[in-house]
């Protein structure tokens, strides 16, 4: 009898004494299918919720989309294809506004409560700087985010641990073994990863990759997307034989990359195998350029713009 009373006594113990559990340690819920969209410029809204990334409404001109909850928001994640700038979010009861998208975030979380001091029942999204294409808009009730739910960063300026220097949105996975996940998720060094090419002559859908593999892996500063576009070559000279065509000298891709470094100041900069891995002429070149920069960067007369 006694071992049951000593029993009881722990199980309520247990019950008065636990800690009480905050919003923040409750999972947040996605109440996008809660919420309801409207909007004259984009029409069909139907897109913003279905979790298919492939799927993009667009405006070509200023748009609005406004959300309207009666239990009220806690956050938005938007996804676009492109980068923006800057839009506004307008709580549509007490008039307040939010200037969103300062980091020119193509994932972008925007933590209304923060900006509205609480839950709004009603925002209104208005995009007035040109064409917006949207894949996804997802709504959150108060708590934990989801693990897909990427609240970037600003990228590592003046104080990076690692500079990592993939030229293609893969690379980094497939090429630099374990030194994101270990660096950044495990020991938690301030990784900035900078892409030689953002693969804007291809497909939007690889930023997006880009993205995605980056935050699974431990980085939450936004990376570099670079300007150069993804050709194939099978040699280093070809690959700058490709660029000139394009009238893109080896020295305008020393540039980007001693700006960078600059940019960043990191205790180490991580580059392809001088080799190119299997041969790929752009990964010689952003190689041979990282071992290039490595020196000139520190001269003040190379690239003084």
């Amino acid at each position: 009898m006694r071992r049951y009373v000593t029993a009881l006594l722990c199980l309520l113990a247990i019950f008065f004494l636990a800690p009480e559990v905050s919003a923040e340690e409750t999972q947040a819920r996605d109440i996008s299918g809660e919420t309801q969209y409207s909007s004259v410029s984009f029409g069909v809204t139907g897109f913003l919720k279905d979790q298919k990334t492939d799927y993009y409404v667009y405006s070509y001109g200023g748009a609005d989309i406004t959300l309207e909850n009666p239990e009220g928001m806690a956050s938005i994640y938007l996804r676009m294809d492109t980068e923006y700038g800057i839009y506004t979010i307008t709580d549509n009861t007490t008039g307040k506004v939010y200037e969103a998208g300062q980091n020119n975030f193509i994932h972008d979380f925007v933590d209304l409560v923060a900006a509205f001091g609480t839950m709004p029942t009603s925002v209104t999204l208005n995009f007035n700087n040109g064409t917006i294409a949207l894949s996804e808009l997802y709504v959150f009730s108060q708590g934990q985010l989801p693990d897909f739910v990427q609240c970037w960063g600003a990228p590592l300026e003046g104080c990076a641990d690692i500079l990592l220097m993939p030229t293609h949105g893969d690379d980094d996975q497939l090429y630099f073994a374990g030194v994101i996940p270990y660096y950044a998720k495990e020991l938690g060094c301030a990784v900035q990863v900078v892409y030689m090419t953002g693969h804007r002559n291809m497909s939007m859908r690889r930023s997006h990759e880009m993205l995605d593999g980056l935050w699974a892996v431990g980085v939450r500063h936004y990376p570099v997307f670079g300007p150069f576009g993804d050709y194939n070559s099978t040699s280093k000279e070809a690959a700058y034989q490709t660029y000139r065509n394009k009238n893109i000298s080896r020295d305008d891709i020393l540039a980007f990359v001693v700006e960078n470094v600059r940019r960043f100041r990191p205790k180490v900069a991580v580059g392809h195998d001088i080799y190119g891995e299997y041969g790929h002429g752009m990964h010689m070149i952003y190689s041979e350029l990282l071992c290039e920069a490595s020196e000139c960067s520190m001269d003040p007369a190379v690239f003084p713009e």
